[in-house]
């Protein structure tokens, strides 16, 4: 028993003093066994408690620290008592750097002073309160934007604090600007797409008759110069139009593999041409091709260096450069593109830079702060590269410059080879030629060049009437060589079901797609539509001469 044996049972010899006292040593005993017996269970029972207890503090300890979102604790001073660590991952600062500041120094000043002027609420408000969206200042200079909660705690013994659950939201802030920006530009584009093909069908009018003057005054030297200026002014008008028409929306690019080498060069050489400023390349020769419509392309890095140039004063240098760039599934780029490859350019000058003020509407619309400016440049560069899937920024630091970063989605495939094709123009040879239009100064243009050019014209001024007079002259044994369509007819059949009608008379029938809405899917596709060819308006003499030639020369034509 001295060794803590309970078991053992003092003897009971008799019913004397001595044998009473062993029963009540006994019974005594007993009753230690079950004491301890008792407080052994307790002991067992209390120490799973502690275990479950820090179980739960190590599950909840690993929630708070692997935890996307902030936590923090402040007190009822605007003190941070405590910060998670994802604290780093968002705003750059250490748990050590951050707790025992004031919470209110480490927003933006605006901000700080709203979340100031809140505190009074937070510290009465019971339960979980919605607070706002606050600009963080992160370490490296910028900042982030975070959707906070709260929850007052501060008279909870245990936490004693008021609690704040920050999740960074600053990609959804520039999703939802690109969004608003994408739909402002869209609506406003409706109305820009109407007025280009108006605008393309009077400068089919314009452009064909000054045209053909200038063919008629061959002879004439002067006229023929002043001729020519009217040409280019009208072209520089259509160069607009079609800067409207990419601004539209009207169909989606019409893309290809494409050198970025390439599209670069000849865009920035064309740009630069006749000017003093001159570009520096730096195009490493691993880039990717890239999944774009050239045309659009060429526009966009016109658009972007002609407003370096202006930014310079026109003295100076711009550098391009370029890279690969790969977003990987779930990585968190904090660009609004998805994962994929990318090619990503930048446009650098050495300007006088942006105002951080006029950063958030330089591709606004009709925003321009030069003079003479129409404020479309950028504007259709968003667009642009907004339907391309990509993705364009700025940044600017006033009086050093501004760089342009275009992210454009690469191509598994090779790029396309364009093969220069030299077509030799004949005169015409008598061949009959169906020309269908609803307006009437196209129908007598584009007569007077055929007919100058040697070709027999009908004309219709929609697509029944064009696809009646084939039908007679096929009965007569008269066949048109080639018809000629407007794409839409206002209140008509327009050239899409016209041509379909016509290869039903004649599947042998050659058609060429015009309209002076050029970003149509039927004009970028338009063998899938039955036509042979295509010609966007307004246009040159020389180019439908070189349009209907080429389909002429084919061997199966009639």
């Amino acid at each position: 028993m001295a060794q803590g044996d309970l078991s053992r049972k003092a003897p009971v010899m008799g019913r004397d003093q001595i044998g009473r006292l062993a029963l009540t040593f006994n019974w005594m005993t007993d009753q230690l066994q079950a004491l301890y017996a008792d407080m052994r269970e307790k002991v067992i029972q209390i120490q799973e408690a502690r275990d479950a207890i820090a179980a739960k503090e190590r599950h909840f300890r690993a929630l708070i620290e692997n935890a996307t979102d902030l936590i923090c604790i402040m007190n009822a001073n605007g003190r941070i008592i405590y910060a998670s660590p994802s604290v780093i991952r968002i705003t750059g600062f250490s748990q050590e750097e951050v707790e025992g500041a004031s919470v209110f120094n480490w927003f933006l000043e605006e901000d700080g002073k709203k979340l100031r002027a809140m505190l009074p609420k937070m510290l009465s408000h019971h339960g979980i309160l919605r607070m706002a969206d606050y600009r963080v200042a992160h370490k490296n200079g910028g900042h982030r934007i975070l959707e906070m909660y709260g929850t007052n705690l501060l008279n909870d013994p245990v936490v004693g604090g008021f609690i704040i659950n920050a999740r960074d939201v600053t990609d959804r802030h520039k999703y939802m600007e690109e969004l608003g920006r994408i739909e402002k530009l869209e609506s406003i584009g409706v109305l820009a797409g109407g007025i280009a093909h108006d605008f393309n069908n009077m400068l089919t009018g314009i452009l064909g008759n000054v045209s053909l003057a200038r063919l008629h005054a061959k002879t004439d030297q002067a006229v023929t110069v002043r001729l020519k200026e009217a040409e280019k002014a009208i072209l520089a008008a259509r160069e607009l139009t079609q800067q409207l028409l990419t601004f539209s929306g009207g169909g989606a690019p019409l893309t290809e593999s494409a050198s970025l080498d390439t599209l670069l060069k000849e865009s920035v050489g064309f740009a630069l041409s006749g000017g003093k400023v001159r570009c520096e390349y730096d195009l490493p020769g691993n880039l990717w091709p890239v999944e774009v419509d050239p045309g659009q392309i060429r526009q966009v890095v016109h658009n972007l260096v002609l407003n370096a140039v202006h930014a310079q004063g026109g003295m100076g240098v711009v550098r391009i450069s370029a890279e690969n760039l790969e977003i990987e599934e779930g990585a968190a780029s904090g660009l609004p593109l998805g994962p994929g490859r990318y090619v990503v350019v930048k446009i650098e000058d050495e300007g006088h830079g942006i105002p951080e003020k006029n950063l958030a509407r330089i591709f606004d619309p009709y925003f321009t702060t030069k003079k003479d400016g129409s404020g479309l440049g950028l504007a259709v560069t968003f667009q642009v590269i907004a339907r391309h899937h990509g993705h364009i920024a700025v940044t600017s630091k006033p009086g050093v410059g501004s760089t342009f970063h275009v992210y454009l989605p690469a191509s598994d495939d090779l790029p396309l080879v364009m093969k220069e094709v030299s077509t030799v123009p004949v005169s015409g040879r008598g061949e009959r030629i169906l020309v269908m239009d609803d307006e009437e100064a196209v129908l007598d243009v584009t007569s007077a060049m055929l007919d100058y050019m040697g070709f027999i014209v009908e004309t219709a001024r929609d697509g029944q009437e064009a696809v009646e007079r084939y039908r007679r002259a096929l009965e007569r044994g008269e066949p048109f060589q080639v018809v000629m369509t407007d794409l839409n007819v206002a209140g008509g059949m327009g050239g899409k079901e016209a041509m379909q009608q016509i290869l039903a008379l004649d599947p042998r029938a050659r058609g060429i797609v015009s309209s002076g809405y050029c970003h149509d899917p039927i004009m970028g596709e338009y063998s899938r539509y039955g036509f042979s060819g295509v010609i966007a308006k307004p246009y040159t003499p020389e180019k439908l001469f070189t349009v209907l030639e080429k389909i002429l020369s084919r061997p199966d034509a009639s």
